[in-house]
């Protein structure tokens, strides 16, 4: 009588294991994927240029592609780092680019300080993270952004901006190969920002 519960719980095993061994082919790729899109920005004309603008339409499309997130975009701090504007966020379900969009330290002063101490900001629940909390009903909802993960752009000691990588509806746990990925992509940028001047 004890034979169905053995094969039962065999079954359990088998289907585990196969789930763990997608779950690791999956990352396998997103990791070489990930890798591709670095090389790639790091000796690309528009990085070794300067060419800021081509640059940030074609990283956020890359980067977006390379781990499946739905927004990327690229935001630098103005007038002292009192403002921070969006150069470029690529949507990849309907594969456009925005620019321009604004957020002001006055509104945003937790968030925008949350940035000057860290590498990165990986929000898996961007609604109720406190380094995020403030975004919640001028940003994030009307966005529908559920995780956010933001590598701060600096150079020298000196924050330029930050990389944003965005869920949307469904909440996202970042996995460690995705924030250094986003903060390869930063030093780039900061890199490129660089070569601009």
């Amino acid at each position: 009588s004890g034979q169905p519960l053995l094969m039962a719980g065999a079954h359990e095993d088998i289907t585990a294991r196969k789930t763990s061994q997608e779950e690791a082919r999956r990352t396998v790729e997103r990791r070489q994927r990930e890798a591709e899109v670095v090389a790639r920005m790091a000796t690309g004309s528009a990085h070794l240029a300067g060419d800021l603008s081509s640059l940030a339409s074609t990283l956020t499309e890359s980067a977006a592609a390379a781990i499946t997130v739905e927004r990327v975009g690229i935001w630098l701090f103005e007038d002292g780092g009192t403002r921070l504007v969006n150069m470029d966020t690529y949507d990849a379900s309907t594969r456009t680019h925005t620019s321009g969009d604004t957020l002001s330290e006055a509104e945003f002063h937790n968030e925008f300080a949350a940035l000057k101490d860290v590498q990165y900001v990986d929000a898996h629940d961007a609604l109720s993270d406190p380094r995020t909390a403030g975004y919640v009903e001028g940003y994030l909802k009307p966005h529908t952004i559920t995780s956010m993960l933001d590598a701060v752009i600096r150079h020298g000691g000196v924050t330029l901006g930050k990389l944003c990588f965005e869920h949307v509806r469904v909440s996202h746990h970042w996995e460690s190969d995705e924030t250094a990925f986003a903060c390869q992509l930063a030093d780039q940028i900061a890199m490129a920002i660089l070569n601009t001047e």
